[in-house]
């Protein structure tokens, strides 16, 4: 048992400390972001796209199908490998013919998605054009990295931590060479609006990169990319059926960030930057520890239920990641209540983002909102 529970310990901690890398990388391409465009409609506009990807990137990708794709992987290996094979290989298909059909609705409706979830953008017609055309940039990436989703829960269930969770910061790293590219002046002649285009466009093309990462390693562990028969495909609808509960939990948490940035449209310029960074902030812990602990349980509960271990096993990995969780949240969550805006100031407040921006939320978004034209 002192055996696991260290194995389990080195697991969690390889996952987090990945995880760390990737955060922090993650932290530079905000803070790089809102120094380069300040944090006014401009951001706005680009982190209204990205919600409305991310809600389904969230929702349907990243956290409900693995959910439910890792203990039924878990199941077919059990029985045999060839049927585990099988099983990947249609929810393969699965992921990225949904994640394409959503994408292309998402460009396709572009506009009625914008007027809907940003109606505080209507007082700014050259706004909301924007705003629609960063989200049809960044709906290609919500296939790239739905697929990169999968095999990387794929990899968790072979007991490979560390790499794929180092290959998001694929994401951050490139959109931190185009910003400082723009900050170099190396594309002056361009107008603020062009230049964030420029960047919409890079963030999705980096989908594709971290994608490219992980195939190797998933072809490696002995799993095909080609896709399914659709007959064959239909194998992996049980994923999808018991994904509903998981997409369901995972909406909450998405839909309240969503109608967030509803009413945060109507509020003063920056609102939705400033929303956007403070979730980033408080989701810090949660997405290092939390999400490491749970990335590691996963798969030894899965294979554990999968063979009938005993009970008190199952038992004990979930009150270990729990206790670890628990030892780092606590603190995160005192901490960021009593040091939000220090923590605010230290971060972000670089370049063309102010202390007006750090203050306190309640009364930075005091204000209806006033017109800020999109250059």
């Amino acid at each position: 048992m002192r055996e696991k529970s260290n194995s389990f310990a080195k697991n969690v901690s390889g996952f987090a400390f990945a995880s760390l890398i990737t955060k922090l990388l993650g932290y530079a391409r905000d803070a790089l972001l809102v120094a380069v465009f300040g944090g006014g409609a401009l951001t706005d506009a680009y982190y209204a796209a990205f919600r409305l990807v991310n809600v389904f990137r969230r929702t349907v990708g990243e956290g409900a199908i693995n959910a439910a794709f890792i203990p039924l992987l878990e199941k077919e290996r059990a029985k045999s490998d060839e049927n585990a094979k099988a099983f990947f290989s249609s929810v393969w298909t699965i992921i990225l013919s949904g994640s394409a059909a959503l994408a292309l609705a998402g460009i396709i409706f572009r506009r009625p998605l914008v007027r809907i979830f940003t109606g505080g953008f209507a007082a700014s017609p050259e706004q909301l054009e924007l705003t629609a055309l960063l989200t049809a940039l960044l709906m290609p990436h919500l296939i790239f990295v739905n697929a990169a989703a999968l095999l990387q829960a794929a990899l968790n269930a072979a007991r490979r931590f560390f790499a794929p969770a180092l290959a998001p910061a694929v994401f951050s790293l490139s959109v931190i060479a185009c910003l400082l590219f723009l900050r170099a002046g190396l594309a002056s002649s361009l107008s603020p609006a062009r230049e964030m285009i420029i960047l919409a466009a890079v963030a999705s093309a980096s989908g594709l990169a971290q994608l490219a990462i992980l195939a190797p390693m998933i072809i490696k562990e002995g799993y095909c990319l080609g896709l399914s028969a659709p007959g064959r495909a239909m194998n992996g609808t049980q994923a999808l059926a018991l994904a509903i509960p998981a997409a369901a939990a995972l909406a909450q948490d998405q839909l309240s960030m969503l109608i967030n940035t509803i009413y945060a449209s109507f509020l003063a310029p920056g609102s939705i930057t400033a929303i956007y960074n403070s979730a980033r902030i408080v989701q810090f812990p949660v997405s290092l520890f939390a999400a490491s602990a749970a990335a590691v349980s996963l798969p030894e509960l899965s294979r554990m239920a999968a063979n009938s271990a005993d009970k008190r096993l199952n038992v004990a990995t979930l009150e270990h990641a729990f206790k670890i969780t628990a030892l780092i949240m606590l603190p995160a969550a005192v901490g960021l209540v009593f040091l939000n805006l220090p923590i605010s100031r230290a971060l972000f407040e670089h370049g063309h983002f102010t202390y007006q921006q750090s203050r306190p939320f309640c009364s930075y978004l005091s204000v209806c909102r006033p017109s800020e034209p999109i250059k």
